[in-house]
């Protein structure tokens, strides 16, 4: 996980890099007991791509890509739907700390952030 290859492919530069020719996206950070750092690609109010991140610790590795994934083709201003794919993908993530952790709340709430911060 710490190989540069790793690290740099959720980055937000990347990401911006590969968006499609006049989506809009747009990022957040959002400090709940841990820092979640979302961004979404929006092709109108759907969700083309997403990205979560952060400084919590979840098992397996590739838990915040899962989430990422399940998000995709969403309604961005349907909260209730946004939650239940996020939870959907948490029955399987683990946390060292889950009372220090991260939740699909809060998940949620920065990826409507970044969807008000898209351009």
């Amino acid at each position: 996980m710490s190989a540069d290859g790793w690290i740099k492919r959720v980055s937000s530069e990347h990401f911006r890099h590969h968006a499609e020719p006049g989506a809009r996206v747009g990022f957040a950070n959002l400090k709940s007991k841990k820092l979640v750092r979302a961004g979404v690609e929006l092709n109108g109010d759907v969700i083309t791509r997403a990205l979560v991140a952060g400084d919590m610790h979840v098992s397996p590795p590739e838990s915040m890509d899962n989430v990422a994934a399940a998000l995709e083709g969403a309604p961005i201003g349907d909260k209730d739907e946004l939650l239940a794919r996020v939870k959907k993908v948490f029955e399987t993530v683990e946390q060292p700390d889950e009372a220090a952790g991260i939740t699909p709340e809060d998940i949620v709430e920065a990826l409507q952030l970044a969807a008000i911060n898209a351009r």
